[in-house]
């Protein structure tokens, strides 16, 4: 099979509807003046490999972007989740919010299909749902990342 590697671009718009009276109204003020879209960039590959297993997809925010905290501390966010705040003066965003990529060797079940999902099967709507919260900054890992044994032992 020849290697395949798709990329498309998409602006998805996000609304979220919320209960306007549990939210302080300084914070409900971002919610309702935000007028900007959360702007995917998406590739479609056959060759997505973690610790050489086959993955569905994977996706990160394309940029961060530094803000300075009522401390005076810099931190860092991504530009999707820095699009929903509210400022006097928006710093330049890039193209792009999230870049995701997704496995086209995988036997995906999509929406709309008559029949029921298979237990080989991967649930579409799922990944993308997935990756998309990977998009927005948040990650999760079973893997034991800080007690692992030293190389050098």
């Amino acid at each position: 099979m020849e290697d395949i590697d798709y990329e498309f671009h998409k602006r998805i718009p996000i609304n979220c509807n919320f209960n306007k009276k549990s939210i302080k109204k300084s914070k409900r003020t971002s919610f309702d003046n935000n007028n900007f879209q959360i702007e995917f960039t998406c590739g479609i590959d056959d060759k997505i490999l973690c610790d050489n297993n086959i993955v569905a997809g994977g996706a990160n925010p394309t940029r961060t972007i530094a803000l300075i905290d009522n401390n005076g501390i810099e931190k860092y966010y991504p530009q999707a989740l820095v699009k929903q705040l509210s400022f006097e003066r928006y710093p330049e965003f890039g193209p792009f919010d999230i870049s995701a990529k997704f496995n086209s060797e995988v036997n995906y079940w999509f929406e709309g299909n008559k029949l029921p999902i298979k237990s080989d099967q991967t649930d579409f709507i799922l990944i993308v749902l997935h990756e998309f919260i990977h998009g927005l900054g948040f990650i999760s890992s079973w893997n034991d990342f800080f007690n692992f044994a030293n190389p050098k032992d």
